[in-house]
């Protein structure tokens, strides 16, 4: 079966300023293997022109800068994941007060950071004071960075 093409110009389209005939017949053969022949009622005249478009202006270089630092001091929603376990609804209705849920992690393990849902990095959970932190003792690249779950 033959794909179908764009529409074809004539040679007067590679003028800055020309008119063109499209050619919109249909490309696909028929059974007996020969292809249409574009007839008169199958062709559009087209009227092309060369685009006049103003120059860009040049930025200020300061602009830019400051650009990039409105860019760098945005925020961005950074998630630990301890681990993780599937449990059937049953299981999940029977979760109540000092219940306890075991995850597919081992004590001393690595934990996964994500930026967006996307693993970025690796790291080990630290106590800071009263909170908790994650050292982080890789940084991930390529094809080991990537969403959860792909």
């Amino acid at each position: 079966m033959a794909e179908p093409s764009t529409p074809k110009a004539s040679p007067a389209q590679e003028s800055p300023d020309a008119t063109v005939v499209m050619d919109d017949s249909k490309t696909a053969a028929p059974r007996n293997g020969k292809a249409p022949q574009a007839g008169p009622a199958d062709q559009q005249t087209v009227e092309v022109s060369q685009a006049e478009l103003p120059e860009a202006p040049d930025a200020p270089k300061g602009q830019a800068v400051g650009q990039l630092e409105v860019l760098l001091e945005t925020a961005m929603p950074i998630s630990a994941c301890l681990g993780e376990v599937e449990m059937e609804v049953r299981e999940l209705l029977d979760l109540g007060v000092n219940s306890v849920v075991r995850l597919n992690r081992h004590v001393g393990e690595p934990v996964d950071l994500t930026l967006r849902g996307v693993k970025f990095a690796k790291g080990h959970v630290v106590v800071i004071g009263e909170q908790i932190g994650v050292r982080i003792s890789e940084i991930l690249a390529g094809p080991e960075a990537k969403p959860p779950g792909k």
